[in-house]
């Protein structure tokens, strides 16, 4: 978790409009939140294989090379309290 949060760091330092959970859930989500966590992983699933296919979402962060679902994966996990994605 310690690794997360020291790349979701960074990530919010280049991009700080970002630096929200609200914001970081609806980026990963869209409008739809999920209602399990399955539904979560599903919905981050889709979004990493779309990714993939667009290398314009690539960031090197601290050496590091991630897509920008990771990333914001990442600096959701700096916000220490439990976050309800209902």
């Amino acid at each position: 978790m310690e690794a997360a949060r020291h790349v979701g760091q960074a990530y919010l330092a280049e991009t700080p409009v970002e630096a929200d959970p609200s914001t970081l859930l609806t980026l990963l989500t869209g409008d739809q939140r999920p209602a399990t966590d399955e539904e979560f992983a599903e919905q981050l699933r889709t979004r990493i294989a779309a990714d993939f296919d667009n290398p314009e979402t690539t960031r090197v962060l601290g050496g590091w090379v991630l897509i920008v679902t990771e990333c914001r994966l990442a600096a959701l996990a700096t916000f220490s309290r439990r976050i309800d994605l209902r």
